[in-house]
């Protein structure tokens, strides 16, 4: 399935990835970070570690939205005032990854501190860091589009890293899931193309990405993030996400996404009505033998594919079948029995019929995916023996 495929991706990823991870837990973070950030000879590491400290404060706290906030202005204060080794390098890694205010008086302090000691003894690229400039970025998903991962390559100083988004796509508007971090994006890009190349079933495309129009998309994907209830449920993502944010702003000015489609009441009916008009609800006569019984499940999967998904109400691809069947019908759908053995077999006739006026990927696997799920199904309405 497309998830599992993407998680592959990922894996092949990280051959280049990158780790910033303190490793410890002191007391003194600010202390622990300058005498770490003394010693880093690439800025790339240095802004790794403190994106890495920020995450670890966001994942002890995801429900405090001010964490991050208030960890930046206890690390700038720290490194204004102390005079041990790392404390420049505190702020040249703080200009990039904190949150913009933070960011913004940790330029000037920088700017101040290293006019008035030019003798400081410091890494080299403290004072002559250049701005990220993104080279090249570029978007990979498979032609069912549940995630779409983006490889974004950037250049600053003569050196060269890239960062991979994986943005879940089956949430309304997307929402960030992952971001990992490789020092050859050419690598990277080259492993994405083969296992693309490899795909025989599912057609896979990747095609460049205008940078504004990126940075819109994964600046919503990454605020969706924030504000929802459950983690992105990878642990690499709260690490690289300040720095990930700290990328973005190196972007062109953010074109906004388009919001998702509006489908009302009378066009969900509508839909509906075509449906069990069509030859494909006709393939199952036995089975599907009231009409209004039949409508009743369908606009359930229409009702979902619009308000949780977003998008199309005719999309319906491996990953949505699951989040359907095992996810929100469960806790969101009263059924009677009748209904709930009915509805895998409805969605087979719908996935048909869905895919034959929007097509995306080839219509077997979507049922293959229906069949694999069903018994699981079955055990979550306590259907099946000991359920």
């Amino acid at each position: 399935m497309p998830v599992s495929r993407g998680r592959r991706r990922k894996r092949a990823a990280k051959s280049g990835h990158r780790s910033g991870r303190p490793g410890r837990s002191e007391p003194d973070v600010a202390a622990s970070l300058m005498k770490v950030l003394a010693t880093l000879e690439d800025p790339l590491d240095a802004e790794l570690l403190v994106s890495d400290a920020f995450g670890m404060a966001y994942e002890a706290a995801r429900d405090d939205h001010g964490i991050v906030d208030g960890l930046a202005n206890l690390l700038l204060a720290a490194a204004e005032t102390a005079d041990q080794p790392g404390a420049v390098e505190m702020l040249a890694a703080l200009r990039t990854v904190a949150p913009e205010t933070v960011a913004e008086s940790a330029r000037t302090l920088l700017a101040a501190r290293l006019a008035a000691r030019p003798e400081l003894p410091r890494q080299p690229w403290v004072g002559t860091l250049e701005p990220a400039r993104c080279t090249r970025a570029l978007a990979m998903q498979d032609a069912f589009a549940d995630t779409t991962e983006y490889l974004v390559a950037f250049s600053r100083g003569g050196s060269a890293h890239a960062l991979l988004w994986l943005v879940d796509n089956n949430v309304v508007g997307g929402l960030a899931r992952d971001v990992l971090v490789a020092g050859d994006a050419e690598e990277v890009e080259r492993q994405l193309r083969d296992l693309a190349a490899g795909e025989d079933l599912i057609p896979v495309t990747i095609t460049e990405v205008d940078p504004a129009v990126l940075h819109g998309r994964l600046r919503a994907a990454m605020d969706r993030e924030t504000l929802a209830e459950t983690s992105a449920q990878a642990e690499s993502y709260a690490r690289t996400r300040m720095l990930a944010y700290a990328r973005l702003r190196s972007l062109p000015d953010a074109v906004p996404s388009d919001p998702p489609r509006n489908v009302d009441d009378a066009e969900r009916e509508r839909i509906v009505a075509e449906f069990l008009a069509s030859p494909e609800r006709s393939q199952y006569p036995k089975e599907l033998d009231e009409a209004s019984e039949i409508g009743h499940l369908v606009r359930l999967i229409v009702d979902h594919a619009v308000d949780v998904v977003g998008g199309s109400p005719y999309r319906i691809t491996p990953s949505t079948v699951e989040l359907f069947l095992l996810d929100w019908v469960p806790g969101n759908a009263t059924l009677d029995e009748h209904e709930e053995e009915l509805l895998p077999v409805v969605m087979e006739s719908w996935a048909a019929y869905a895919l034959r006026i929007e097509p995306l990927g080839p219509v077997d696997v979507v049922l293959d995916a229906i069949a694999e799920v069903a018994g699981e199904f079955d055990h979550l309405v306590g259907r099946q023996e000991g359920g």
